[in-house]
């Protein structure tokens, strides 16, 4: 006898494992640098870890994205490679940005928020009118 399965009992196994799946992802993420492969560090000023971006399109005329990216900064030349920038313009907007800072065994030392972003301007010297701008964390890894 062959029994079918009832359709909220596989939706419920499948939203189970993908939480489950998430879950252990979350746990799995460790950031200390000590972690890392020489191989990696060496002769070099960072390392990039993770970049990451989901775009969903909801419309023809909405887009949203998000990037999630993790950068080990190695020494004071490294210091560039940390984007703690982004740009954007009149048709786009920021909803929300976050940033966070590790020390090399993994552990959270600073959390930046939207109001730790500073909005400035990003025109150039040579435009002469431009209304991009740009979001930027002012921080310097120690």
């Amino acid at each position: 006898m062959f029994l079918r399965p009832n359709t909220d009992q596989c939706a419920f196994f499948l939203l189970s494992s993908l939480l489950f799946a998430m879950f252990s992802f979350a746990r799995e993420s460790n950031y200390q640098s000590l972690l890392l492969d020489k191989s990696l560090t060496d002769h070099a000023n960072a390392v990039v870890r993770l970049d990451y971006m989901d775009i969903q399109l909801a419309s023809y005329k909405s887009m949203k994205y998000t990037v999630h990216q993790v950068v080990t900064v190695l020494n004071k030349q490294g210091r560039k490679n940390a984007r703690s920038y982004v740009g954007y313009d009149k048709e786009t907007k920021i909803k929300s940005i976050e940033a966070y800072v590790y020390d090399r065994f993994g552990e959270e030392i600073e959390h930046f928020k939207k109001k730790d972003f500073k909005d400035v301007s990003a025109a150039d010297d040579f435009s002469l009118y431009i209304d991009d701008r740009v979001l930027q964390l002012n921080y310097t890894p120690v």
